[in-house]
C-alpha cells in the first residue's frame, strides 16, 4: 500500500513538474511575439475560431478560416505565417465558412505589446499558477484516494485551459494538447460535481454515470475534428454544376486554363444573390476554361 502511495505521489510530482513546464513554455512564446503581428483573434489548431478571450471584430467563434488575403492555409501555423508577412495593424481579408456558406470579413492584425503580455500575465499566467498550487496542496496532503486524482486531474486540465488559450494566439504550439483540454474539461467537471465533496445520489445508485460525460465530450472532440461537415454538404436532389475560384470571388472575365493543384476552394452559387457555398464533392482532378461568362468549372 505504501508502495502504491509512493507512486502515486511520484506521478502527482511528474505532471505538477510538465504544467509548469508548460506554463513556461507559453510565458517564453508570449514574451518572443511582442512586436510581432497576429490574427486578433484565437485560431484553433483545426483553423475554428477560438470561443471568449479577446475582443474581435467581425469574426465570429467557430467561423472555420478557408483563406487570407487570396492564400488557402491548411493549418494554425501557416495562418500565423500569412499575418506575420504584413506589419501589424494591415487589413486582412479572410475566407470564412459560416452555417455553410463562405463569407468574406476583413480584420486588422494586431500587434503584440507589451500591454499585451502584461494582460497575458494578470488573465490568463496567475489563474493557471494559482489552480496549479492548489492542486499541488491537496495532492501533498492526500497523496491518494479517488478524490484526490480526479481534483488533480481537474486543475490539470484547468491550467491547460487557462494558460494555453493564449497559445492560440501566436505560435499554436500547444493547440492540440489545448483541444483536448478544452472538450474534457466539461466532462470533468461534472464529475467532479457528481462525487465532491460526496457522492451524490445519483453516482451512488448509477456509479457508472460518471463516465457519461466523457463520452459526450470525446464526441464532441471527434465532432470538431471535421468541422467541414457541418453545413457544408451540398442538396442532392440538385443538379451539381459547381464552379470554383482559385480565390473565392467569381471572375467577370473567362479565366485562362489553369492546373487544378492551384484550385482549392470549389463552390457554387446556392442562390441568384450570388451566395456561395462550399461543395462537398471529392477533390477535382480537372479544370476546363467555359466560353461563357462563368467562372472556371470543375470536372473529376
Amino acid at each position: 500500500m505504501q508502495r502504491w502511495t509512493r507512486l502515486e505521489t511520484s506521478a502527482y510530482v511528474l505532471l505538477i513538474a510538465l504544467a509548469a513546464l508548460f506554463m513556461a513554455v507559453v510565458t517564453h512564446d508570449a514574451w518572443r511575439m511582442i512586436g510581432r503581428a497576429w490574427t486578433g483573434f484565437p485560431v484553433m489548431e483545426n483553423l475554428l475560431v477560438g470561443v471568449g478571450g479577446i475582443q474581435r471584430e467581425r469574426v465570429e467563434p467557430l467561423d472555420l478560416v478557408r483563406a487570407v488575403n487570396g492564400q488557402v492555409v491548411t493549418s494554425s501555423r501557416q495562418l500565423q505565417k500569412e499575418v506575420e508577412r504584413h506589419p501589424p495593424g494591415t487589413r486582412m481579408r479572410y475566407l470564412l465558412v459560416r452555417s455553410g456558406s463562405l463569407v468574406e470579413e476583413d480584420a486588422l492584425s494586431r500587434e503584440m505589446t507589451l500591454g499585451t503580455f502584461k494582460h497575458y500575465v494578470i488573465q490568463y499566467l496567475a489563474g493557471g499558477i494559482l489552480v496549479l498550487a492548489l492542486g499541488a496542496l491537496v495532492a501533498l496532503l492526500r497523496p491518494s484516494g479517488p478524490s484526490t486524482r480526479l481534483f488533480v486531474v481537474f486543475c490539470l486540465t484547468t491550467v491547460v485551459v487557462n494558460v494555453g488559450y493564449w497559445d492560440l494566439s501566436g505560435t499554436h504550439r500547444f493547440t492540440k494538447l489545448f483541444f483536448v483540454a478544452w472538450t474534457f474539461l466539461p466532462g470533468i467537471l461534472v464529475h467532479l460535481a457528481l462525487v465532491f465533496p460526496e457522492r451524490t445520489s445519483l453516482a451512488r445508485r448509477w456509479p457508472r454515470s460518471v463516465w457519461v460525460p466523457y463520452a459526450a465530450s470525446a464526441a464532441l472532440w471527434l465532432w470538431l475534428q471535421v468541422p467541414m461537415s457541418r453545413g457544408s454538404s451540398l442538396s442532392t436532389g440538385r443538379r451539381r454544376s459547381s464552379s470554383c475560384s482559385s480565390v473565392w470571388r467569381r471572375p467577370r472575365a473567362p479565366a485562362p486554363r489553369r492546373s487544378c493543384a492551384s484550385v482549392r476552394a470549389c463552390c457554387w452559387p446556392a442562390s441568384a444573390s450570388g451566395t456561395w457555398r462550399l461543395s462537398s464533392e471529392p477533390p477535382w482532378r480537372s479544370c476546363s476554361t467555359r466560353r461563357s461568362p462563368s467562372s472556371t468549372s470543375c470536372g473529376s
